[in-house]
Order: C-alpha cells, then sequence, then structure tokens
C-alpha cells in the first residue's frame, strides 16, 4: 500500500551471476510442482500411446511439447517487450493497490476463522 501512495516505480537490480537465465533454470528445477505435473503428463501419455500401439508416439509427443515450450519462450519474451510502452507509474500503482487488496482480504479470510475457533474453543494462548 505504501508503495501504491507513494507511486514508487520498480527498480532493475544488478543480474545475478549466471543471469536471469540460469535464475529461471533453477527456480524451474527446484520446484517440487514439476515431480507431480510429469509424472502425471508421462502417466498420462503412457496410456494413450499404448492404446495405439505406436512405439513412436511418446517421442513426438514430448518432442511436441518441448517445441512449443520453446516456441512460447520467444513469443511470451516478444510480448512482454511489445508490452513494456504501456507501463507507467498509474500501472503500478493500480497493481500494488489490487495486489495490496488481495493480501487483506486474503489475510482477514484466515484470521476471522481463527479468532473464531480460538474464542469458541477452550485453548489458551499462552
Amino acid at each position: 500500500m505504501r508503495d501504491a501512495w507513494t507511486g514508487a516505480m520498480p527498480q532493475s537490480s544488478a543480474a545475478p551471476a549466471g543471469g536471469d537465465f540460469v535464475t529461471g533454470a533453477v527456480l524451474s528445477l527446484s520446484n517440487p510442482f514439476q515431480i507431480a505435473f510429469w509424472l502425471g503428463l508421462g502417466g498420462t501419455v503412457a496410456v494413450l500411446t499404448r492404446a495405439h500401439r505406436d512405439p513412436a508416439a511418446p517421442a513426438l509427443f514430448f518432442g511436441a511439447f518441448m517445441l512449443a515450450a520453446f516456441l512460447w519462450c520467444f513469443f511470451f519474451a516478444a510480448m512482454v517487450a511489445w508490452g513494456r510502452r504501456f507501463l507507467s507509474g498509474t500501472f503500478y500503482r493500480w497493481v500494488n493497490v489490487l495486489c495490496s487488496a488481495a493480501l487483506i482480504y486474503f489475510a482477514l479470510g484466515l484470521l476471522i476463522p481463527l479468532l473464531r475457533y480460538v474464542l469458541t474453543s477452550n485453548l489458551k494462548l499462552s
């Protein structure tokens, strides 16, 4: 809320030692959700390709998936470069206001049931 009130603009910082690519790779590879995603996707592909009895189907699927992900990187980078012209102080102010409102909403959504539970139970806060 303070940044929304003052109209602070985000400042770019120095790039990390390995650059943005290495930072993204580390975040992606250390995300535990990736294991569940690939296990789920791999199981689904195995079941679907077994029905067609084509040994090349899994390789074709994963090759197409990787090609699509590769092309998506360039498409999204182009969209970000094009969209930068629309970024202004007013835009960041509204983003900060909306994010602050969402955080307050979720904080109250957690706090109110907690207070109800504490006040209606025999728990003693110590």
